[in-house]
């Protein structure tokens, strides 16, 4: 009786344990740990960064908050446009989206 009361425990930890969400830029579900690259980025205006997602071989999407500060492409490459603060949103397929923070800072000359 014991045997399985255990199993049915640890059954449904395993299952529940596979909707646990951490903070905004990690993330794990069915097992696969992912996480972006940086969460956080200060560029300058004309600077490109590139975001990566580590962990998961599936193609995301990728989506910018604010297009005049910061502009994303379909392969994570952010172009700062202008000084502000945007936030890139990026979609692993049938999943949560993960937030890098973008602070684009003033060019001085």
């Amino acid at each position: 009786m014991k045997k399985i009361l255990i199993i049915i425990v640890l059954v449904i930890a395993l299952y529940m344990y596979r909707y646990v969400y951490f903070e905004h830029s990690f993330m794990i579900n069915r097992f696969h740990f992912y996480s972006l690259n940086k969460a956080k980025v200060t560029l300058t205006e004309g600077e490109n960064f590139r975001i990566k997602v580590r962990g998961i071989n599936i193609r995301c999407s990728y989506k910018s908050s604010n297009m005049r500060v910061a502009t994303v492409d379909f392969c994570g490459n952010i172009h700062a446009v202008s000084a502000g603060r945007a936030i890139i949103y990026v979609r692993v397929k049938g999943h949560k989206n993960l937030k890098c923070y973008i602070k684009v800072k003033k060019r001085t000359t």
